[in-house]
């Protein structure tokens, strides 16, 4: 078990002088903006990208007055852009792997998630 353990210290330190070290997040000091981070809600999630990163949008579906004839009765469907973030493709790697691991744990507790359908009221 001990040689198993010196192989892998061996391979991390050939790594490290291959790729430059490893990053230790939790070492790292953590700095926040004055005012606080920024929270957004986003129901729809719209993705683009290019060959260097990924854009990920997020944007909110709500009911609005019809401007044309603004009543509580002529609602339209709209969508609300609210944030986009955009991550190399390295780090949209590392968030579908973070995002898999968080669904699966949540699924084992709840069950599987799936798509909700709202019912037609007339």
């Amino acid at each position: 078990m001990a040689k198993a353990g010196q192989r892998a210290k061996h391979d991390e330190a050939k790594l490290a002088a291959k790729t430059g070290p490893i990053l230790d997040l939790s070492e790292l000091l953590v700095r926040y903006p004055p005012g606080g981070t920024q929270n957004a809600y986003g129901n729809i999630v719209i993705v683009n990208w290019t060959l260097h990163d990924v854009r990920i949008r997020f944007s909110e579906l709500m009911y609005a007055a019809d401007p044309h004839a603004p009543r509580s009765s002529n609602q339209i469907g709209v969508l609300e852009e609210r944030v986009g973030v955009t991550i190399p493709w390295h780090q949209a790697k590392v968030l579908r792997d973070n995002l898999n691991a968080a669904i699966a744990a949540y699924e084992k507790v709840n069950g599987e998630l799936i798509h909700p359908q709202l019912p037609y009221v007339d």
